[in-house]
């Protein structure tokens, strides 16, 4: 899991959310390879072993699902 930043609370409810959404392992390392370590689809692409094309829907599709699971929660509208 991600630690909890200095904020607590809700930023780490939050946190808990996004670690338990129904991300497929490969979505999650997309997210944290592009949102943490700020790589890029090309860097992404050869790291996961994917086609470098389909990194961008693929993280949409990851966030989506983040989403998804905050709006469950009531902490987006």
């Amino acid at each position: 899991g991600v630690p909890p930043g200095p904020s607590g609370g809700r930023e780490e409810e939050v946190r808990r959310i996004v670690d338990g959404a129904p991300l497929r392992p490969k979505e999650k390392l997309m997210i944290v390879l592009h949102f943490h370590e700020s790589k890029s689809y090309d860097e992404i692409a050869r790291i996961t072993g994917v086609p470098a094309n389909t990194v961008g829907p693929a993280l949409f599709t990851a966030l989506d699902k983040i989403r998804e699971a905050l709006r469950r929660k009531g902490l987006l509208s």
